[in-house]
């Protein structure tokens, strides 16, 4: 007998687990089969990047990420990128930036998204072949507040092996 109910409760969990497995495939193809309305995100209008963005990378990047002249990089840092540091901490270098060695590759300025009040660029390093200098890839995001723009961010995309 109890071989007889085994059998049977495979089956009805094969079942049951079908029924399951066919129940969630359809509400997913049929958008979801909730009774509450879908919500509609609007993304900003996308808009030329001001000049002044990539300056301000640029900036960023000679100064916060290569450690150099970390005054010029704490005024065009954001308080969200700054935390609860205050300028003479920032000053000694030990900040929430990751560093690169600027000065040994070469970067290159590509918009991912431009939008009237932040923008994002992707940078990435190029060490001269033969460096034992990794290559770069960073993403920065600067939002304009109080009528210019700060860096919000600077994260790694990736940081690759020695190139070369």
């Amino acid at each position: 007998m109890r071989s007889f109910l085994d059998k049977w409760a495979l089956w009805i969990g094969v079942a049951v687990l079908v029924a399951g497995v066919a129940a969630y495939t359809a509400t997913r193809l049929s958008g979801g089969g909730g009774s509450a309305a879908p919500t509609i995100t609007q993304a900003e209008p996308s808009v030329p990047l001001d000049p002044q963005v990539r300056a301000v990378a640029k900036e960023f990047v000679a100064t916060a990420v290569a450690r150099e002249n970390l005054v010029a990089a704490w005024n065009i840092a954001a308080p969200v990128l700054r935390q609860d540091l205050t300028l003479a901490q920032w000053k000694t270098g030990t900040i929430p930036v990751l560093p690169y060695p600027v000065a040994k590759a070469a970067a290159q300025y590509t918009v991912q998204s431009s939008q009237p009040d932040t923008a994002v660029l992707r940078v990435t390093f190029t060490p001269p072949p033969g460096s034992s200098t990794p290559a770069g890839d960073f993403l920065i995001t600067l939002d304009h507040s109080s009528g210019k723009w700060l860096v919000a961010s600077w994260v790694p995309r990736e940081v690759v092996g020695a190139h070369g």
